[in-house]
């Protein structure tokens, strides 16, 4: 958790939701908490909901890296609708 707050590679949005989930798995490994159904479902959810924005942010970040030069002309198109 440390890591991933001190290298902003994340959303402070994202790093709440992985964070809770985190501390939350630890309180179950050690037996200090059984989670619902209920809020197992809402961490899954919150978890799948993370990753499709990391994948269009991980998208944004690579076509930003990229030399235009490089690009097709459909890469060039998603360029101009970030």
């Amino acid at each position: 958790i440390d890591y991933m707050k001190n290298t902003n590679a994340i959303s402070q949005e994202n790093e709440k939701i992985v964070e809770d989930i985190f501390l939350r798995g630890d309180l179950v490994k050690f037996a200090k908490t059984i989670p619902t159904k209920e809020l197992m479902a809402k961490d899954f959810t919150e978890i799948r909901d993370f990753v499709k924005r990391s994948t269009k942010d991980v998208e944004a970040e690579n076509l930003r890296n990229v030399s235009v030069a490089e690009l097709s002309d459909a890469d060039k198109s998603k360029i101009r609708k970030l």
